[in-house]
């Protein structure tokens, strides 16, 4: 038979299935020794083994990952490990596929083994661009999706693709258009940071955590900031049960229960909490048609009770003492606190004409500042009160 072609190169992060088939299924040999192979590792352990199964299942990719990259007496190590979480069943659960990752990584860094091969993840729990983001900035070389694909296969199958873009398309041209948003995505974020290629941004950990244990982050995350802490271990292995449990659901008169929509993208009743409420919009578009002073109120009640479920700062109170009050003579009046004010430096088409001119009038009015962001002003607004105070033009316009 003729000899395997070496492993082509890959223009995406993210694999096709036939990318991430052919990748496990690698063992290139040139003149009879293998000089490209990877190993497979699960990432998935017992249900019954509970939270130290979860630990054990830690230490063992992390030792097995070393051990692959190493080699034998005789044999060669691997150039990549895939981590899998494919076997992941009704009596099988699967380790968070960042954590997996990351704790490899990590190891492998501290065995000063990590120059010696990539890791790759054949993944069901990544689907968003966050998702990705992550996923590489920890240390991870390329994600197979999997999941999110077969999503696209059954919302194809079923006509919800039909049904909403009036045309027929194949799974193929759909996974397609999903490699290419999300890594438009993933272009986006890492150009905040003002990175321009992939292999600066991977392993770069340009993060803060929000909510993780210590003991999290020292895993899998080493060195990376979390100042307020959060969930642990414990936690994050009750939350894996949960939603396997939700995932693995019994049948019920020969249906499948359907997953439950946790309401991340948009608003659900009960569910993930957001900033913006249908309660709120409401007082607020009625404040904004009719002036009305009480639907304002009620808009900024609901918004500040709001806040303290999805915002740091909605957990911050205000330390009261009327032992230390100051007499209002010798407090600064409103009409002086108010010449600080400044707005943000929003460029015209980032927010529309009518917002930006209306930002301007205002605080002028007040005798605050307003910016014209680095895309300017027109000229016509100099003369009257929609001229912004601070002009910001950028470099080479």
């Amino acid at each position: 038979p003729p000899p395997p072609s070496p492993p082509s190169r890959v223009s995406n992060p993210v694999l096709t299935l036939e990318e991430m088939r052919t990748l496990k299924n690698s063992d290139y040999k040139k003149n009879g020794e293998s000089t490209f192979q990877s190993a497979v590792i699960d990432t998935t352990f017992p249900k019954s083994a509970g939270l130290q199964g979860m630990f054990e299942a830690l230490d063992r990719i992390c030792d097995e990952a070393s051990d692959a990259l190493q080699g034998d007496l005789g044999v060669s190590g691997s150039q990549a490990i895939v981590l899998s979480d494919r076997l992941a069943g009704p009596e099988r659960m699967a380790l968070p596929s960042l954590i997996a990752a990351g704790a490899v990584h990590q190891h492998l860094l501290s065995t000063k083994q990590r120059p010696k091969g990539a890791i790759f993840s054949e993944a069901g729990d990544i689907r968003e661009v966050h998702d990705f983001a992550t996923m590489f900035g920890f240390g991870c070389d390329g994600v197979c999706p999997y999941v999110a694909y077969e999503a696209l296969a059954k919302m194809n199958s079923d006509g919800l693709v039909m049904a909403k873009a009036k045309q027929e398309f194949t799974d193929e041209h759909l996974f397609q258009a999903y490699r290419n948003s999300a890594c438009k995505g993933l272009l986006k974020v890492m150009s905040k940071m003002g990175i321009s290629t992939l292999q600066s941004y991977k392993g770069a950990q340009v993060f803060e955590a929000v909510g993780l244990a210590e003991e999290i982050v020292d895993r899998a995350f080493t060195g990376t900031t979390t100042r307020i802490q959060g969930t642990d271990f414990e936690a994050l292995f009750t939350d894996l049960e949960r939603f396997h449990d939700s995932a693995f659901a019994n049948q019920i008169d020969g249906q499948t229960v359907l997953l439950e929509n946790y309401g991340q993208f948009h608003y659900r009743d009960g569910k993930e909490a957001h900033m913006n409420t249908p309660e709120s919009m409401v007082n607020l578009q009625i404040a904004a048609r009719t002036n009305s002073r009480d639907a304002y109120k009620a808009f900024s009640k609901a918004t500040n009770a709001q806040t303290s479920k999805v915002a740091l700062r909605g957990q911050l109170k205000f330390r009261t003492d009327a032992r230390q009050s100051v007499p209002l003579d010798e407090v600064e009046p409103a009409s002086a606190i108010v010449k600080r004010f400044v707005t943000g430096a929003m460029s015209l088409g980032s927010i529309s004409q009518e917002a930006h001119e209306t930002l301007a009038k205002a605080m002028n009015r007040i005798g605050g500042r307003s910016n014209t962001g680095e895309g300017g002003e027109d000229p016509k607004r100099f003369g009257d009160e929609r001229r912004s105070s601070i002009k910001q033009v950028a470099s080479g316009r």
